[in-house]
């Protein structure tokens, strides 16, 4: 064999050595390339969710700020209520004096 002979085999070597760590580098980088697809997907998924619990906690808070009104407003009715009925009691009160 001469040195041309075994200098172009090892370049045939190490071509195929490049070549195939190169393959399997882009089998790697599809691999991967995927999963971030996947981990952006499920993000996305997530963020969504994340906005319905943030929606559902506002709308928690505005009905819950809505039944504080209410019970005011119904306290407020309540001795409404006890303020006829002692107007009622004090007007019948009268009318029997007279």
């Amino acid at each position: 064999m001469n040195s041309n002979t075994l200098i172009g085999i090892v370049i045939a070597l190490f071509a195929g050595i490049c070549f195939y760590f190169n393959y399997e580098a882009q089998l790697h980088i599809e691999m991967q390339s995927k999963e971030i697809e996947a981990y952006k997907v499920e993000i996305k998924n997530l963020n969504e969710k994340l906005l319905v619990l943030q929606d559902t906690d506002n709308r928690k808070k505005e009905l819950e700020l809505l039944v504080k009104d209410q019970d005011v407003r119904i306290s407020q009715q309540v001795q409404d209520i006890e303020n006829l009925k002692l107007l009622i009691i004090q007007t019948s009160k009268a009318r029997k004096v007279k």
